[in-house]
Formats: structure tokens, C-alpha cells, sequence
């Protein structure tokens, strides 16, 4: 994983810092798991797990299968606490497709004053 760090001129870390970032978000109390708008200030989980699959596509086999146990709880326990959104859009991966209750279906983002 250090290797996967380096060529991408990562952090030293960073991949573990992503997993355990996302590993503690998906723990927070509360449901439904209240999901971050994109891009907040200091907090950006979804850069956390967009960096996780990168690192499972990328990595070798065997590297790819470490690390994607270590996440595999995590994202179980996102998919129950949270809802498919059906208005995000297909090209989204799939933690981006979902949303936290029953209110962020209601709204249509096309309808957005």
C-alpha cells in the first residue's frame, strides 16, 4: 500500500487514514446516518471512500483483498442506515447514490427554487 502511495504522490498513510476516516463515519450514532453535503470544510468522507476503491481497483490482487475487508463492515452497515436515492445520478458511485431518510427523497433537485 505504501507503494500505491507513493506512485500517486499520496500521503504516507493516507489510504489507512481513508479507511479508518470512513470505518468511524459509518459508526457515528444516530439513525439515519446524517450524510455530509460534498466538499465541507475539513470534513470530506466521500474523498475518504472515493480513495478506498481507487486503491481496490488499483492495487494487486492480493494487496486489493486486504484492504477491502477492512471496509467491507463499514459499507454494510452505510447500506443499512441509509436509503437509494433515485435522484442521484447514475455515473455517481455507489455510497454517492444514497441518501439519509425519507425527506432527501421528497426533494427533486430539478425543482429546486
Amino acid at each position: 500500500m505504501a507503494r500505491f502511495e507513493a506512485e500517486r504522490g499520496l500521503p504516507v498513510l493516507a489510504l489507512e487514514q481513508a479507511v479508518r476516516c470512513w470505518r468511524g463515519f459509518v459508526r457515528r450514532p444516530g439513525r439515519p446516518l446524517y450524510l455530509p453535503a460534498p466538499h465541507l470544510p475539513g470534513f470530506d468522507i466521500w474523498d475518504d471512500r472515493m480513495l478506498i476503491e481507487w486503491a481496490i481497483g488499483a492495487l494487486g490482487r492480493r494487496a486489493g483483498r486486504e484492504v477491502a475487508p477492512a471496509v467491507e463492515g463499514a459499507d454494510a452497515a452505510f447500506l443499512a442506515r441509509t436509503l437509494p436515492d433515485p435522484h442521484a445520478p447514475d455515473g455517481w458511485p455507489w455510497w454517492r447514490r444514497r441518501c439519509q431518510d425519507l425527506g432527501d427523497l421528497m426533494h427533486v433537485p430539478s425543482q429546486a427554487a
